[in-house]
């Protein structure tokens, strides 16, 4: 009775009951997202360990070090990264249905997009002291972070073509190269630091760091490049002798308007988070230095937790994706309501260890007696906004494989923007509530954006998913067939005429 063929929860194409083909299903995307969230604190490391060195520095330097990048991910590196997410939805639909060769052709398209958009990037960093002033900032401060971000502006480059290629690899389900790459990009960096901050050889101070930081996006795309090329994981896939690399093609100059309608609405979910973010950190500087301190713990541990539930979600993404490409609607669901499972049950764990072990935590960072104080009054909020965190990523690489960025794009901007935030000002300002107020509006909008993402998921219809996924890699095939048969006629007339 439980193999009938009514049951949604049996896949015909597997013919796997459920509750064992959910337990394989998590097998499979803790295996995926261990990798991926070791990756993720690898990384954050870099911008770290750079902090590190110029701390011991002077104030002034850390106060330019901590603004520049700021400035450089919020305006840059969120918008790229953001782009680099509709490489989450072709290529794992193309690799699902055993498109092979319009995986790399996807992945080349969107190093295509990604170095288009740089170029606004770019000019606006000329102008990053002028951005700076609107908000009330000394001129010397912006003078030097518009130094420091020209500096660090050469590391864009790199970490999308870092990010292209470790999504790449992803959407096949090799998610540990990136990961020893990533390892072994960290002691280049600290080479760096050392020469370049502590021993100054440029002579250029602290600006050295900004020169280490964009010579790090090197170490981690060059690092994985020869990875991919020495191994020969380009030539083939894990699972079939075809690859998805068949080199270089105008192709991926097509298309770029259906990619756009992915890429957008995920670029544009990435930057109103980060933005928000940055926009509370702003605010609590208005209640004291001993605030901002605190608001720097609590974002520095957001972001560590945000990381584990960032490879469920990248998992879920591949694993959802790749089932609507293979036209296996209830596996796809599946592989959602498992890693949903997953991110709730994680991050509700690490809430619990942090709410009772937050003095230990916040101790670690500082042993302030104020910022100690205004961190821990804060942290049984911040572990509940966690929790919803945590969801709404995963939540949103759900959206992303099903190819319906849009829809978070809206539910973020209304939850945060519309009514999170204000709320958070309101609480704080006009309720005096401080610190707290403000989390409270995070947490608000977080609650809200997990709850109706949440609701629109449980309402979709994955056979008409599937169809979807189906039709978009139809076009693609279709094309690519029209211009191979194209290739073939025009080779024949040439030897036709030649004989």
């Amino acid at each position: 009775e439980a193999k009938r063929e009514g049951d949604e929860w049996y896949d015909e194409t597997s013919g796997v009951w459920a509750k064992v083909a959910a337990n394989i299903e998590c097998k499979l995307l803790t295996l995926m997202a261990i990798p991926v969230a070791i990756t993720g604190l690898i990384q954050m490391a870099f911008t770290l360990l750079t902090l590190i060195y110029v701390g011991g520095i002077s104030e002034r330097a850390l106060a330019v070090t901590g603004l520049g990048t700021m400035f450089y991910n919020v305006t840059g590196l969120s918008v790229v990264l953001g782009f680099t997410g509709g490489l989450d939805t072709f290529a794992s639909q193309f690799y699902g249905a055993g498109q092979y060769r319009l995986v790399g052709v996807a992945f080349q398209r969107t190093l295509v997009v990604c170095t288009i958009i740089t170029l606004p990037i770019y000019v606006l960093w000329t102008r990053t002291a002028m951005v700076l002033a609107a908000f009330d900032i000394d001129d010397d401060l912006c003078q030097d972070v518009q130094r420091f971000v020209l500096l660090l502006a050469f590391h864009l480059a790199p970490m999308y073509v870092f990010e292209c290629t470790r999504k790449w690899l992803q959407c096949q389900g090799l998610v540990r190269p990136a990961m020893f790459t990533s390892a072994a990009a960290v002691p280049a960096h600290l080479l760096c630091l050392h020469i370049l901050v502590t021993m100054d050889v440029l002579g250029i101070g602290f600006y050295g760091a900004a020169v280490a930081l964009s010579l790090s996006g090197f170490w981690l795309a060059g690092f994985l490049l020869v990875y991919v090329w020495y191994t020969g994981i380009w030539e083939k896939c894990w699972v079939v002798e075809e690859g998805t690399w068949h080199g270089w093609t105008w192709e991926c100059t097509q298309h770029i308007p259906e990619f756009l309608k992915i890429a957008f609405p995920t670029a544009g979910s990435v930057v109103l988070e980060w933005v928000c973010f940055e926009i509370v950190t702003l605010f609590s500087a208005q209640l004291g230095e001993t605030e901002v301190a605190a608001q720097t713990v609590l974002f520095n541990t957001t972001a560590c937790i945000y990381v584990f539930g960032l490879g469920v979600a990248i998992g879920a993404c591949t694993r959802v994706g790749n089932a609507l490409g293979a036209s296996r609607p209830v596996s796809a669901k599946r592989s959602a309501y498992v890693a949903l499972l997953m991110s709730v049950v994680l991050s509700g764990g690490i809430a619990l260890l942090l709410n009772y072990f937050k003095v230990e935590w916040v101790y670690l960072y500082t042993n302030d007696a104020g910022v100690m104080a205004a961190a821990t009054l804060v942290v049984p909020i911040q572990a509940s906004f966690t929790v919803f965190d945590c969801a709404n990523g995963v939540l949103a690489g759900i959206l992303r494989g099903v190819g319906k960025p849009s829809v978070g794009l809206v539910v973020c901007l209304c939850s945060y923007w519309i009514f999170g935030v204000p709320m958070g000002l309101y609480m704080c300002f006009s309720r005096n509530l401080g610190l707290s107020g403000l989390w409270y509006g995070l947490a608000s909008g977080s609650i809200t954006c997990a709850c109706v993402q949440m609701g629109y998921i449980s309402a979709i219809d994955w056979e008409a998913l599937a169809q979807q996924a189906d039709d978009r890699v139809k076009v693609h095939a279709e094309a690519e067939s029209s211009r191979e048969l194209d290739r073939s006629m025009c080779s024949s007339r040439r030897s036709l005429g030649a004989g």
